[in-house]
């Protein structure tokens, strides 16, 4: 028994209604996507908290990232040791987002000490921050424990912050 050409053209047509509906409807909703994206409204970097962090044993008590020009870019680090001992021969080092290093030092961080480090640019050591922007910072941490002869050791941390 044969079905009639009648019904399978009718399942057809109703198939391709539903994928041409829905398919309109996809493309829509990437249109609207795609234009949000290019508006910044769905930019992932502006919906991330502000933060900085270390592994154990140094706390990032505060921050701030002031911007402009190369020559008025400021990072800001309040510092706190917490690692149980005095600290020597100390060195504070960010990854700029242009990939530079900048580099500050100090010669004794005592225990439970707060210091605040502070890299500002000059016209031979750029580190360029855009304003409204909210940015990624590596932070290295290295110093000796214990005494001057000890060995060095190195803590990461993170900040991302908004620049002002």
């Amino acid at each position: 028994m044969s079905i009639p050409s009648r019904f399978h053209k009718s399942r057809a047509q109703a198939a391709s209604e539903f994928l041409m509906i829905y398919g309109w409807a996809i493309l829509v909703v990437l249109i609207v996507i795609g234009a949000f994206t290019a508006w910044g409204i769905l930019n992932p970097g502006n919906m991330l908290p502000e933060r900085c962090t270390f592994e154990p044993g140094i706390a990032c008590v505060d921050y701030q990232i002031k911007g402009g020009d190369e020559e008025t870019s400021r990072v800001s680090l309040m510092l706190q040791n917490n690692l149980g001992s005095d600290l020597f021969d100390v060195k504070v080092s960010i990854i700029c987002p242009d990939n530079t290093i900048r580099t500050s030092s100090t010669d004794i961080f005592h225990m439970a000490e707060t210091k605040t480090i502070i890299f500002e640019s000059t016209n031979n050591n750029s580190c360029s921050y855009t304003k409204g922007v909210k940015t990624k910072t590596e932070i290295i941490f290295y110093y000796r424990a214990g005494n001057v002869d000890g060995f060095g050791h190195s803590k990461v941390g993170t900040m991302i912050a908004k620049v002002e």
